[in-house]
């Protein structure tokens, strides 16, 4: 059963990162296209569930496998991990929260420059995600290896 767990916590992480990464993709491309901004709302959404089954399928991990929660309450890479986590979950708020205000948008043409400035804004809390996500895998392979024991 952990094996389980530990397939779906990789595949949800991964995949949570490679939704951010095409969300920040199709930004470059607002407002030329239309439709976008409703493109954007469905992939956060998507990055969302695959956020949401990355933290679950962590939590299972913890709580159910071998090592259980007194070797990750005790080792610091597992609270840098959850950190980094924890920042980027609060980063992607800014981004979820405008693309919810603006789900009933029908056309990309309606957006104005104060959208723009959000938009642009919403690239850079993506850029901030990419980066954090980037270091929670070393940490990851870190803690996997025994760094940060106490």
């Amino acid at each position: 059963m952990s094996v389980l767990f530990a397939y779906v916590h990789y595949v949800s992480f991964a995949l949570a990162l490679a939704l951010l990464v095409q969300e920040w993709s199709v930004l470059k491309e607002v407002p030329h296209k239309p439709g976008l901004l409703r493109r954007l709302a469905v992939i956060d959404g998507l990055y969302g569930l695959a956020v949401l089954g990355s933290l679950s399928s962590g939590l299972l991990r913890a709580s159910l496998t071998e090592k259980g929660w007194d070797y990750y309450l005790h080792n610091g890479m597992f609270h840098g991990k959850l950190t980094l986590f924890l920042l980027a979950a609060l980063v992607s708020l800014y981004p979820t929260i405008y693309f919810f205000r603006k789900r009933k948008i029908a056309d990309d043409a309606q957006l104005d420059a104060t959208d723009l400035a959000a938009l642009k804004k919403i690239k850079r809390c993506l850029l901030i995600e990419m980066h954090l996500y980037a270091i929670i895998p070393l940490l990851a392979s870190l803690m996997a290896r025994g760094y940060g024991a106490r």
